[in-house]
Formats: C-alpha cells, structure tokens, sequence
C-alpha cells in the first residue's frame, strides 16, 4: 500500500503541483481498494491524514511563529527580544502549503465518504447471535465469524483501560463449515482445548458479503461488539 509521509504536505519540495500528484497518486488506489471492498489500513490511514490537515487549518497562525528565526537583538522597554527570520520567503511557503491544504481536505473527504459508505453496508449486515447459554460473566469469551467455508474463531477479551472497556480480539483457531460442524458443537471443542474459562461467552457472525476478513471484517466486527456489548 502506498502511503504518505506524516507531514507530506509541508515538507521537502514545496509545490502545489507537485504536491497535487503526490496526493492523487495515493488516493487512486482508493479505487482498487474499494471495488475489493477493503477498508483497512488505508481508510485508517488516511482518516489520520485528513484530521491532520484540519488541524493544520485552524492553527496556522501558531505554526506561522514556529518557522526558524534568530534573534538581532533586544527591545529594552518591552523586554523581548527582536527576532529576524532566517528563512526568505516563508509566507510565500505557507501560501503554497495553505493552497495544497484548501485542495488536499476536500479531496480526502470524497474518498473518506465513499470508504464510509462501503463500511456502513457491511456494519448493517452484521448480527450477533448468542450460541449457547450466555454467561453472567462476559468479558471474555469467543467470537466465531463464518467467511468462505470456514468458522474462523477469535478470543475477545474486554479490559478496564481509564475508566473505559478495551476490546482485546485474537485469532484462536478455525474449523470448516459443515452441517456436523455448528456453533454449538464448535463451542463444545472449544471448552474441551481451553479449559481456562468453563463456561465461555460465545457468539456467531455469519458473514455473506464478498469482504476480506482481516483488512475490513474483522475490523468492522470488533467496532460492532463494542458498540452492542451491553445490550448483548
């Protein structure tokens, strides 16, 4: 995957046009991406970039003062010192930069709506069935999702990280689907291999959308169980 360095826009060459094909080159792969219905790391990553560069927008005028500058000398009266600028023509760099932000943002978002649309489809067809008598305890247990002929298992684990629960999800192990191999029959193996909870908290998602796992289902899935753990 092809990324972008953290602070692309403002360093190295400093041209618009330049700039312009950087960007444009790193969303293309938007579309290959999408069509596969991949999501992850790309749509993370760039979520990160655009967030950046807002945050860029509303404190340009303190980045302005962080430009390289030496003191010439000292203002008696206000007590301050005189400073000078080392670099020539830095408002003209942070025009080009300010013109590269006022393009890149909006051009992110598109691509950001479209990843957010795709997500929004495959979160909505996500269900969580319980297999089994459900636990009081339930802060750990096993999440079996059904993807292309096989149930992959994952161990989930909730911890108290300030004050806030932190999922914790992990591949266990995989069976294949087949009419012997159910939910409930897998969740009886289970118990027998990892006797370390008695009674696990297990739940089924059966996935019919043409995703990747890891790079997009997976992800989804563990932002749905957060978001429906209490009411599970």
């Amino acid at each position: 995957m092809k990324t972008l360095d953290n602070n692309w826009f403002s360093e190295g060459w400093i041209d618009f046009e330049y700039k312009q094909y950087i960007l444009l080159d790193y969303l293309q792969q938007s579309e290959k991406f999408y069509q596969e219905n991949r999501l992850y790391p790309f749509l993370s990553d760039l979520l990160d970039h655009y967030k950046q560069l807002v945050e860029y927008r509303k404190n340009r005028q303190t980045l302005e003062e962080d430009f390289p500058k030496k003191i010439i000398g000292v203002d008696v009266k206000n007590k301050t010192f005189i400073y000078r600028r080392t670099i020539k023509n830095n408002f003209d760099l942070l025009d080009v930069v300010e013109e590269i932000v006022d393009f890149s943002i909006p051009a992110m978002k598109e691509v950001i709506e479209r990843g957010k649309r795709i997500y929004k489809k495959i979160e909505e067809s996500i269900e969580f069935h319980p297999v089994g008598a459900i636990p009081y305890e339930r802060s750990e247990g096993y999440i079996l999702v059904r993807h292309q002929k096989k149930i992959h298992v994952y161990r989930y684990r909730f911890s108290m990280v300030e004050s806030k629960n932190k999922l914790s999800v992990f591949p266990a192990t995989k069976f294949t689907s087949t009419l012997t191999n159910t939910p409930g029959k897998i969740k009886e193996k289970l118990i027998e291999r990892y006797q370390d909870i008695s009674n696990p908290a297990t739940y089924f998602v059966d996935i019919e959308c043409d995703a990747p796992l890891e790079e997009t289902l997976i992800p989804i899935i563990k932002r749905r169980f957060v978001k429906d753990y209490r009411g599970l």
